[in-house]
């Protein structure tokens, strides 16, 4: 299965809409940060160790799969629109992208 197909199953399966990190929140000598979708948390982040504003940036990142993914796909759009047209070259530098993304996500 190539990654767009991936993620149109992940997105169709997983939770819907966008994301949002929480800053790090101290509970006693543990470090939190969480990724929501309003109220309800889709993952949190806990370390005792002294990791709490890499795991800050790390909850940012996940935070962000939807936006990236959103953009992705509609990066597909634009290459199957290539697919479809004439000119050899356009048709080439579309595969050319897809093979780009497919190495990017191993």
């Amino acid at each position: 299965m190539i990654i767009f197909d991936q993620i149109k199953a992940d997105r169709e399966a997983g939770t819907q809409g966008d994301f949002s990190a929480t800053k790090m929140v101290r509970v006693g000598h543990w470090v939190e940060s969480y990724v929501s979708r309003g109220s309800e948390t889709i993952a949190a982040l806990s370390t005792t160790t002294p990791l709490g504003e890499q795991m800050e940036a790390d909850a940012r990142r996940i935070a962000r799969v939807p936006q990236l993914e959103a953009a992705i796909l509609a990066l597909e759009a634009v290459l199957g629109e290539l697919d479809k047209a004439s000119c050899v070259e356009r048709r080439g530098v579309a595969h050319l992208i897809r093979e780009r993304i497919e190495e990017a996500a191993k």
